[in-house]
């Protein structure tokens, strides 16, 4: 598979790009948890990949 950098997000850029229920959790969190801490710039920060065969959205993240 072939990925495509998108950009950092946080939960509400994922909510703004309307792909919720779309992404490919990567993360090892629960949504719950992406849902109340991911902060794009925050202590945790999403890194957000779209698939080049497929087109799905893969998020991973990174704590500080």
């Amino acid at each position: 598979m072939k990925f495509h950098f998108i950009g950092y997000v946080g939960w509400s850029e994922i909510v703004e790009k309307g792909i919720e229920d779309e992404i490919e959790n990567f993360t090892e969190m629960a949504i719950e948890d992406l849902q109340l801490y991911l902060i794009n710039d925050g202590q945790l920060q999403g890194y957000l990949f779209q698939c080049l065969e497929c087109g799905k959205y893969c998020l991973y993240a990174d704590c500080a």
